[in-house]
Order: C-alpha cells, then structure tokens, then sequence
C-alpha cells in the first residue's frame, strides 16, 4: 500500500488529530517534491547503489538499464553531482516555500511535513552529506526536520 493511502486509512479510522490531507498544501507538496527528486536523482544513484541496497538488489539494479544506458553511464550523462544540484535549485525551493514554519501549516504537523520529512531522511540514509546540502540550499527544511525529530527517534 502507498504512503497516501496508509494516510488516508489512518485518517479514517483515527480523525483526530488531523493529517490535514485536505489541505491546500499537500496538492503542492506532491507535486513539487517529485520534480526535485528527479533532478537530484543523476546525483544520489551512485550512493543509493552503494550505501542503502544489499548485495542481491545491487546486482539487479546494475542488470537494469536507465534510458538504454548502465546506470554509471547514466548517471555521468544526466550530470551527477553539481549538475543535478543546479537543476534540483529551484523545485527545493519551491517545496521549501510551502512551509510556513516549523511546519506547513505553522506550528501544526500535517501529512504534507510527513511527505517532505520522508525525503529528507532519505537523503539522510543515503548520506549524511546530502541533507545537509538541501538543509544548506533551503534552511526551512532543516528546521522542519529539527523540529520532527520525535517522528525520527524510532528510525531503524
């Protein structure tokens, strides 16, 4: 089941406190947040391949060919590294503005920091270094992940 669902499920069978899944902003969120993974995608694949995939999903992906090329070969066509970061600029904006502080609806946790909350730890599993690059591109997400660490603690 996807994450929206799941959310959607909960809402359901628990309404209170809210997700917020009707709020304006998580129209915004889901259709920001992907355009940014995708730019920054050329850069984190070479990582994603070497420090969150076991051995056997590994090879798999490695068989897996990215627009009739391997992925190194695609990855150093699509412009890893600065090239992604330059492109991934703007759409992190974009999300970044979304949040009115600590959270997208202010002080109050929606299903749309939850969504932004779960790319930034997966830039995080990825490697440190490339949360702290979108936290250095766009402060508002760092906040938003500081100020979500209780959602964080359980991280395994």
């Amino acid at each position: 089941m996807e994450s929206r669902a799941i959310a959607t499920a909960i809402e359901t069978l628990s309404p209170l406190p809210s997700l917020h899944l009707d709020a304006p902003v998580l129209a915004q969120v889901e259709d920001l947040l992907p355009k940014a993974v995708a730019a920054l995608y050329p850069a984190l694949v070479p990582d994603i391949l070497k420090n969150l995939l076991n051995a056997p999903s590994e090879v798999f992906v490695r068989r897996e060919k990215f627009g009739g090329m391997e992925v190194e070969e695609w990855v150093r066509v699509n412009g890893r590294a600065e090239g992604a970061w330059v492109r991934a600029r703007e759409p992190l904006g974009e999300v970044a503005r979304c949040v009115e502080g600590p959270f997208c609806l202010g002080e109050e946790v929606s299903y749309a920091d939850f969504v932004i909350l779960g790319f930034l730890q997966f830039c995080k599993r990825i490697d440190q270094r490339y949360l702290d690059r979108v936290v250095e591109m766009e402060p508002v997400l760092g906040r938003l992940y500081a100020a979500s660490e209780g959602w964080l603690a359980r991280d395994t």
